[in-house]
């Protein structure tokens, strides 16, 4: 698949697009022939000593405690091998010439900020989740947003009045399409495709902002690295963010480090690497980049457990060998909310309740419940389904069993409107459901089964993490073993069988 559409070459030709110039265009001509040796790719580098010395700089940060400093240009693109030296010359070139322009509502110093927390970010989680070499990695997060400073290059005033508009994510995409024909992320695809990026860095950038939507199976390679990616532009949104900001931004980043088996030490190990980065960078890019604040711990630490403040389950009982479940219990309706506690509570569950969506789902996001229990209100039930379609959304709903609780006398139309919704698999539909007034009995029945639900659903998704562990290891090997395999030239073989049959 060719991320580069027909308008793209015209826009192209217009010279408005970011582009490579200067020493960076030398260097990718030379990259592209077979016969280029270090030295002269050395012997260009040193036309531009900053180029130069971020090279230098980038390559003694992949050498953590290495006995020996990189200290000359030679040894960096030794060290860093012709490729990845294209791809940082790519970014580090689309960066200086493009730290200011005239689109007045686009941020240029934050876009160039976030850019590089996302490149850090990036760096940092491929050195745990070997996927990707970690100094393509760099290049493919620093450059993952690149679609957004084209618009600002190529429409400043109508991107002005796009962003003006205030809207974000999907509606930020239609907006675009509708404005310029093409969104921010595929004119990203289609600038990295042109510049000779990895396709799987690439893909990676086009589906940076929707990785749970991708055709790539979930354990393979290209859908992990779509995944870190994602991850790796949440932190770099996370470092440029105000404080109010970051109390939204932290659960969803907690959340996506969660699906690829992320923990939150390790989160907190990769924001301070980061920050630690940012530190080192930003003395050399200058004014190109604005501060950012550190890392507020709060943020990413999980929050202490509730069960112990609450009453255990009656000994004696099969119940107490149960494990706890956390219940999220959401009503407008203050007798409702209560008797689900006393119900739930008695049982030794662990209950919270909401009275409104808004607050239910900052928890949700925040530390995902086992089990939420919604009011489904009489009139469609519109606010309890926009609340479970939130939840799927956000992929809460992968570690949580949604019942919705529906007021009777039972509605033949709404019966049949909610089993429609739920056959063509509407995100807004409930897992089960329960008619009011509940009683023990039939509460205890849902919520057995929605314990076997989520303990099946936990089994799945450890044995998609083992696979991917699995398909992670036998990538890397299978690389290490083509680096040994000795060509066919030097076996003097036609071809690697051979050496069998003759045995055989």
């Amino acid at each position: 698949m060719s991320y580069v559409f027909t308008r793209f070459e015209q826009l192209k030709a217009s010279g408005a697009l970011p582009t490579v110039n200067g020493v960076a265009l030398e260097i990718l001509r030379l990259s592209q022939s077979e016969d280029t040796t270090v030295s002269q790719l050395a012997h260009v580098l040193h036309a531009d000593p900053a180029l130069a010395g971020r090279l230098i700089k980038f390559a003694n940060s992949t050498q953590s405690g290495a006995a020996r400093p990189v200290l000359s240009i030679t040894d960096a693109v030794k060290l860093l091998g012709f490729a990845v030296v294209r791809q940082l010359c790519i970014g580090f070139s689309v960066l200086d010439a493009n730290r200011t322009g005239g689109c007045t509502g686009f941020d240029y110093r934050r876009f160039w900020s976030r850019s590089l927390a996302t490149g850090l970010a990036a760096q940092a989680f491929f050195l745990r989740i070997r996927v990707l070499a970690a100094e393509e990695s760099f290049t493919c997060g620093l450059l993952a947003d690149i679609g957004s400073l084209a618009l600002a290059s190529l429409y400043p005033e109508k991107f002005t009045e796009v962003l003006a508009s205030g809207t974000t994510g999907g509606d930020l995409s239609a907006a675009e399409r509708e404005a310029f024909g093409a969104d921010h992320l595929e004119f990203g695809a289609a600038l990295l495709e042109d510049w000779r990026l990895p396709k799987i860095c690439v893909d990676a950038v086009f589906r940076s902002e929707t990785p749970d939507h991708t055709a790539f199976d979930a354990t393979s390679r290209p859908q992990m690295v779509c995944e870190l990616i994602a991850l790796s532009r949440r932190v770099g949104e996370y470092f440029v963010a105000d404080a109010d900001t970051r109390m939204r931004i932290a659960p969803v980043m907690r959340l996506r480090a969660a699906r690829v088996g992320i923990d939150a030490e390790t989160l907190v190990l990769v924001c301070d690497a980061v920050d630690d980065g940012w530190q080192r960078w930003s003395s050399l890019l200058g004014s190109t980049v604005c501060p950012v604040m550190r890392l507020d711990r709060t943020d990413i630490d999980p929050p202490p457990p509730v069960t112990a403040m609450l009453p255990a389950a009656t000994a004696g009982t099969a119940d107490a060998e149960l494990p706890v479940l956390k219940v999220h219990v959401v009503s407008e309706d203050r007798a409702s909310r209560e008797r689900l506690r006393e119900l739930l509570g008695s049982a030794g569950h662990a209950v919270m309740s909401f009275s409104t969506h808004q607050a239910a789902l900052a928890a949700a996001l925040y530390e995902a419940p086992d089990v939420v229990v919604i009011d489904l209100p009489g009139g469609g039930g519109t606010s309890g389904r926009d609340l479970c379609a939130a939840l799927r959304a956000a992929s809460v709903d992968e570690r949580t069993y949604i019942i919705g609780t529906l007021a009777p006398p039972p509605d033949t139309d709404r019966i049949a409107d909610l089993a429609v919704a739920m056959d063509r698999g509407q995100i807004s539909c409930p897992d089960d459901f329960l008619y009011e007034p509940i009683e023990r009995a039939t509460l205890e029945l849902r919520i057995r089964a929605a314990r076997r639900t989520l303990a099946v659903r936990a089994a799945l998704r450890h044995e998609q993490d083992e696979l991917r562990l699995l398909a992670s290891g036998l990538a890397t090997e299978n690389r290490r073993l083509q680096r040994l395999a000795p060509a066919e030239a030097l076996a003097d073989l036609p071809n690697r069988s051979e050496p069998i049959e003759r045995r055989d």
